[in-house]
């Protein structure tokens, strides 16, 4: 066995073991709070197990792999009260989450071991346990960011079951929370771009998500989708909460006032991710041999 296996491995069972321990905060966080989407995304789940079709017999404004989570979840586990139900739903959330860390291991190596640590420890004051858009989206769109920027420094090829799992994580973000499309297709494109082999980087990262999109068509109309979660999303959403938003300056400069007192939880969590993006990002410049080694 090569020893950059062997190490991922070992990697792989030390996680496994800090999972357990996320495990244990997210059952006993089972029964928290609900957030109005989290509920909107239960119910609609329900309505589908029922025979209801998403858009045209119920109008919602989030994208449809929010529904059908919940809903796959209820049909697998069958809860028998209310209590159950919601437990179930979070368990599978930390399931989800813990599948793709493992899977950032076994692809990414150590560098991959920060995002973990950190991520999976202080997502519960910000609702990432729950069934949200945002939680649904987040490991896949990780997956996408370290691909596209392992293309930028790296001038080797992207293994082929990498492009298959971003083309299936493109499809897992984009259809969770809708505004990460503007962020998902320059990635494919660059990553397409940046690649040495381009038709069949264009046919791995295009086939499966071509696949994926069909298969959700079957169930949902590409119209009723749009219409209930951009058309009206725009029209009527948006400038109903355009008064409760930050500007774009706030936005922008907030990361570079995380070190600033007060220091509030929010603060330190754009702290971490800031330091964790200039580690990730120098040790990505430098192309260091104990981290590259993992990636091929």
């Amino acid at each position: 066995m090569k020893k950059s296996t062997y190490i991922k491995w070992i990697l792989t069972v030390l996680v496994t073991i800090y999972l357990l321990f996320i495990g244990y905060i997210s059952y006993n966080n089972s029964q928290s709070d609900r957030f109005g989407d989290e509920v909107a995304h239960m119910v609609g789940g329900s309505y589908v197990l029922k025979g209801k079709v998403l858009y045209k017999d119920l109008q919602f404004n989030h994208l449809p792999l929010n529904y059908y989570m919940s809903s796959l979840v209820e049909h697998t586990t069958q809860p028998s009260n209310l209590f159950l139900y919601i437990s179930k739903q979070r368990l599978a959330i930390f399931g989800y989450g813990a599948a793709w860390d493992l899977l950032y291991i076994l692809a990414f190596g150590p560098i991959s071991l920060l995002f973990i640590l950190f991520f999976e420890i202080i997502k519960f004051p910000y609702a990432g346990h729950k069934l949200l858009g945002e939680t649904l989206a987040t490991y896949p769109l990780v997956f996408i960011t370290s691909i596209f920027i392992q293309s930028l420094f790296f001038e080797k090829q992207i293994s082929r079951w990498k492009l298959i799992l971003t083309s299936i994580s493109s499809f897992m973000a984009g259809f969770s929370l809708l505004p990460l499309w503007v962020l998902l297709i320059p990635m494919n494109l660059i990553i397409w771009w940046k690649s040495k082999d381009k038709k069949n980087t264009f046919l791995y990262l295009g086939v499966p998500l071509l696949l994926l999109i069909g298969v959700l068509f079957l169930f949902v109309s590409p119209l009723d989708i749009l219409q209930e979660t951009f058309t009206y999303n725009v029209q009527f959403f948006l400038p109903a909460a355009e008064r409760f938003r930050p500007s774009i300056w706030f936005v922008l400069t907030f990361p570079f006032f995380a070190l600033t007192p007060p220091f509030t939880g929010m603060k330190v969590v754009s702290a971490i991710l800031v330091i964790q993006f200039l580690t990730s990002g120098y040790l990505f410049y430098r192309k260091k041999t104990c981290f590259s080694g993992y990636y091929y």
